[in-house]
């Protein structure tokens, strides 16, 4: 029986994955051996394949903001003098303020 897996498979797992598939056995095989989809199999193979490593690639994109503190000043007052205040009203205040 295959499950999928919502998160990555480990390290230590993807080589051993990769071992058995050296020696030749088959995606299918393997799936069932580790309770993975072939899929995932495959796809660990495929970027061992592409990579010529199995390590995880560092993420793209931009990294989150930090909050500066006079940003936190304003968001805490906001929420002090009233409330219920929402996020989207403090957002405009902030934006408004400049």
């Amino acid at each position: 029986m295959t499950t999928h897996i919502a998160n990555k498979t480990s390290l230590p797992t993807r080589e051993r994955i990769i071992a058995f598939w050296a020696e030749g056995e088959s995606n299918n095989n393997i799936a069932t051996r580790f309770g993975i989809t072939r899929h995932t199999v495959s796809n660990i193979v495929g970027n061992m394949m592409e990579r010529g490593h199995l390590l995880d690639i560092k993420p793209g994109g931009k990294p989150r903001e930090i909050a500066k503190p006079n940003v936190v000043e304003h968001i805490e007052f906001e929420k002090l003098s009233k409330p219920s205040t929402s996020a989207v009203e403090i957002q405009a205040a902030l934006l408004n303020d400049g």
